[in-house]
């Protein structure tokens, strides 16, 4: 199982709970230095209200920061060829409320590089992942890094991607705001 790409390889997780959590890797650090809000949080509520939820708790100045998708819960793997993460402009408010509408997954990146978990290893992996130890484990041996995480949490329910750079022929170039193309294509817009 692939759970990490740096050169526009298509990645693979294992689905725990079909709930995905698609977030910045220094976004997911601010969310560790500031667990004690995780507190105020429902802890009831459905997945996308909890993604909703630490979208405006963690950065309440708005955009679309963390992405959440939900897959079918019959699908062990989610597999995400990185072709579909699709970069998008926006100023383009129009396209954006689009997006949003058709309930397609989006989120911003700063750093380039990309952490996808399934929310059933939110709280284990707040123990386990730190942004600095992902990008220094990127330029070493990263399945050894896999191996200890996979070990802990006891699945595969997480993979990091990294952008394949520019000139490479993908849209996911770096920081940005980006969409996962739906399986069938852009999506399709009607006025």
């Amino acid at each position: 199982m692939n759970q990490h790409a740096s050169n526009g390889e298509d990645i693979e997780m294992e689905v725990v709970s079909g709930e995905l959590l698609f977030i910045d890797p220094l976004y997911w650090d601010d969310i560790r230095a500031e667990h004690q809000l995780l507190d105020t949080l429902p802890t009831n509520a459905g997945s996308a209200a909890f993604v909703h939820k630490l979208n405006t708790t963690f950065f309440p100045y708005g955009g679309n920061i963390l992405g959440h998708e939900k897959v079918p819960s019959w699908n062990s793997v989610f597999k995400l060829p990185i072709r579909r993460i699709r970069s998008y402009d926006t100023n383009d408010e129009y396209f954006e409320q689009q997006l949003l509408a058709t309930n397609t997954t989006v989120f911003g990146l700063d750093s380039g590089s990309l952490l996808i978990l399934d929310l059933a290893n939110f709280y284990p992996l707040l123990q386990l992942l730190e942004a600095d130890e992902l990008f220094e484990a990127s330029t070493a041996d990263f399945s050894l890094y896999q191996a200890h995480i996979n070990q802990a949490l006891g699945n595969r329910g997480w993979a990091y991607v990294q952008s394949p750079g520019l000139d490479n022929g993908f849209d996911f170039i770096g920081s940005g705001s980006y969409f996962l193309e739906k399986l069938t294509g852009m999506p399709n817009f009607t006025s």
